[in-house]
C-alpha cells in the first residue's frame, strides 16, 4: 500500500532487535492497537488465493502479486 509512519517504523525496529519474544510481544500488541484504533487506512476483510494450472508447454507465464497478468511474453513450446 505504500503507507508508512516513522513512529511505527521505530517501534518495529526496536522490537526486531530484542532477542526474547516475551519482550517483543508487548511492543507488537501496542503497535497493533494503534494501527487498528488510531491510524487504520485500509483494513482487508479477506485474502484471495490464486491458483493457476498450466500445461507444461506454457513458457514465460508469471503470476504477479497484484493479480495482473501480461500475456504478451507467453508462448507454447513445441
Amino acid at each position: 500500500m505504500g503507507w508508512a509512519k516513522p513512529e511505527y517504523d521505530a517501534i518495529i525496529d526496536k522490537a526486531a532487535k530484542l532477542t526474547r519474544m516475551s519482550d517483543r510481544i508487548p511492543l507488537y500488541q501496542d503497535l497493533e492497537k494503534k494501527l487498528i484504533y488510531q491510524d487504520v487506512v485500509q483494513f482487508p476483510l479477506w485474502n484471495t488465493i490464486t491458483t493457476v494450472i498450466l500445461n507444461p508447454k506454457v513458457r514465460n507465464y508469471y503470476l504477479h502479486p497484484s493479480g495482473v497478468v501480461a500475456y504478451y511474453p507467453v508462448y507454447l513450446a513445441h
